[in-house]
């Protein structure tokens, strides 16, 4: 009886136990800069030039805006992958900014 009684208090916790406890950050998505850090974020809205999200483990929080020159690839939460690209034109002011601080550093 005892044995019986013990099984049927273990078979709830087993059941509970089988279920993911957190599972927020499958519905996060990876924010990728183009210096290498990863931010996991939800993405509110894609505009021409910004990129709107809000931090995943803080939604209620505020919104956020990154420039695009700064992202380098989002991975959404359903696996797929954006890859933002730079336009000509941002592309030549990065690479000038870039050739720029070479050349003071030189001097």
């Amino acid at each position: 009886m005892k044995k019986l009684l013990l099984i049927l208090l273990c078979l709830p916790m087993i059941g509970f136990a089988s279920f993911p406890i957190n599972t927020f950050d499958e519905e996060c998505d990876n924010l990728i800069l183009r210096d290498g850090n990863e931010i996991l974020v939800k993405i509110i809205e894609i505009a021409p030039d910004l990129i709107k999200y809000k931090r995943c483990k803080k939604e209620d929080g505020p919104l956020i805006s990154v420039s695009k020159e700064d992202v380098f690839m989002i991975k959404y939460n359903d696996g797929t992958k954006e890859l933002i690209k730079l336009s000509k034109k941002e592309n030549k002011n990065v690479s000038d900014e870039k050739y720029l601080g070479k050349i003071k550093r030189t001097i």
